[in-house]
């Protein structure tokens, strides 16, 4: 997942961003546990590579990016 977001010297806006990412996953994490997932035919889990990370930025804007992994069962 890719987000882009207001980034700049106000310190609570970025870390806001920072924020929203530690609950994506946490939201991720929680639901992928008690097997709440997407409504995708086959999928198993869904889970979060990382926790999130900026990758790119300018003086308005920030880009962040979250790994997320999929699984998928085959039926027979």
């Amino acid at each position: 997942m890719v987000s882009c977001n207001l980034y700049g010297a106000e310190i609570a806006q970025n870390l806001s961003n920072s924020k929203f990412f530690e609950d994506f996953y946490n939201t991720i994490e929680s639901k992928n546990k008690a097997r709440i997932l997407p409504a995708i035919e086959g999928i198993d889990t869904i889970e979060c590579m990382d926790d999130g990370a900026m990758v790119d930025a300018n003086s308005n804007t920030a880009r962040y990016s979250i790994l997320m992994r999929i699984k998928y069962y085959k039926a027979k």
